[in-house]
């Protein structure tokens, strides 16, 4: 995949994509993702690196230089092959001993082995294994990146102050660091702090206003905090970004629905049970999203006066 970096009129760019796609799982591991760019600093130099980016090219560049990349990136994927072709095959127990193999005997691509082999164990429900991959690759200087990992393994044993302790030192080193505002969220609920955990992913959305799964969170959370005005700006945006999108969750529109019936906004009310209907259409067998749509029929009957209709909907969906 070759992208740009600027999205023109947009605030939205190519390494935000990158990051949602790959934080997602939505890339193979053997897709070569490289991106364009009209300039570049140091500190996105680092960032595209730490995102495990194949490459950054800045324009303009010739066909020569980006054949060199190409070929270069592709050299990597082929070194790698065993181990991503294990990790494809849902063998990651496998895929772990390659990728620690590689890591500890400093061959090629280890760090990036090394970092693969951390996440695996965090899958794998070995925390504590996970913990001592991600302080070693850390180092003295403390790669935020690898921080955040060890405090994702902490949180994973239930050890919550040690890895708020590990965020907190990352965000006072980059307070603009979206994961780690995201997971000082995850942190924050772990530990039923709900209203500080809904300013840590207003700031997530913040430095990504772009991205869909984050205006999901701050929108969801807002609703069952009771913030309506705040829950619908967020999941608004979420609708705005793509209903089309693999990672839109059909609760957004429910949550959207509700809204719209308390605030007694008709319009608003069919509008959202209209998206939810098509969106159900590409997933007729889901009986969740069948109970959501039937769920938001009962507030639009309601809301048109169809009382007897509306109870008898109800019922159903309670039994």
């Amino acid at each position: 995949m070759l992208c740009s970096r600027e999205f023109e009129g947009s605030h939205e760019s190519g390494q935000d994509l990158f990051d949602e796609l790959w934080r997602e799982n939505q890339l193979s591991l053997s897709t070569v993702f490289i991106m364009l760019c009209d300039k570049v600093a140091y500190h996105e130099v680092v960032e595209a690196a730490e995102s495990a980016l194949d490459g950054m090219i800045v324009r303009p560049c010739s066909a020569t230089q980006l054949q060199a990349r190409l070929f270069g990136a592709r050299k990597r994927k082929r070194e790698l092959e065993p181990v991503l072709q294990a990790l494809d095959g849902g063998q990651d127990e496998q895929a772990l001993a390659l990728a620690m193999r590689r890591w500890v005997s400093q061959q090629p691509y280890g760090a990036w082995c090394g970092r693969l082999a951390g996440e695996l164990l965090l899958r794998l429900g070995r925390p504590a294994d996970a913990l001592k991959v991600f302080e070693t690759l850390a180092g003295a200087a403390g790669v935020p990146w690898a921080l955040l990992g060890a405090a994702r393994a902490q949180l994973a044993a239930g050890h919550l102050p040690q890895a708020q302790a590990r965020v907190q030192r990352v965000l006072a080193a980059e307070p603009s660091d979206a994961d780690a505002h995201d997971l000082d969220g995850r942190l924050f609920i772990e530990q039923s702090q709900f209203d500080r955990a809904l300013q840590a992913y207003q700031r997530a959305v913040e430095v990504t206003p772009s991205c869909l799964l984050r205006n999901q969170h701050v929108g969801a959370l807002a609703f069952y905090q009771g913030q309506a005005r705040l829950a619908a700006k967020h999941l608004s945006a979420a609708v705005s970004l793509g209903v089309q999108s693999k990672l839109f969750d059909a609760l957004t529109l429910a949550l959207l629905a509700l809204l719209h019936a308390d605030a007694k906004d008709l319009p608003g009310l069919c509008g959202a049970a209209g998206q939810l209907a098509q969106y159900r259409q590409r997933f007729s067998g889901s009986l969740r999203l069948m109970r959501l749509e039937q769920g938001v029929q009962v507030l639009l009957r309601s809301a048109d006066g169809k009382t007897d209709e509306s109870l008898e909907l109800l019922r159903h969906l309670s039994a």
